[in-house]
């Protein structure tokens, strides 16, 4: 998997050979090699995400930071991916309606949301 949509004439500078896609195997491979996880909330479509991704994380000083004393996890905030429903809870807006959200815990979620 690559970060970016450029073919870099210098893949050694890139991090991406220690991302983790799965949250709940980066969970358990920090608890293994007891270090914390750095959580990467990102998108495909994120332009700042991808100048941090080819401007900041290859610079040696954050790269080796990256993978000497972390584990790196990506997660896809735009990622439409369906959710099996015991991922996701039913809570209730503001104007009465019932939605579905995942949450992980299959759970109904009775507190009113409202807009600010």
């Amino acid at each position: 998997m690559s970060y970016s949509l450029y073919k870099s004439a210098d893949d050694s500078r890139r991090v991406e050979a220690n991302v983790i896609n799965d949250y709940d195997k980066a969970l358990a491979l920090a608890r293994e090699q007891h270090k914390p996880l750095l959580i990467d909330f990102t998108g495909w479509a994120c332009v700042n995400c991808r100048k941090m991704e080819e401007n900041v994380w290859p610079q040696e000083v954050v790269k080796d930071k990256i993978k000497q004393d972390f584990i790196l996890v990506s997660l896809y905030v735009d990622d439409r991916k369906a959710l099996p429903d015991d991922q996701q809870f039913l809570f209730t807006t503001g104007d009465g309606s019932k939605k579905s959200h995942p949450d992980g815990r299959g759970q109904v979620c009775n507190t009113a949301v409202r807009k600010f």
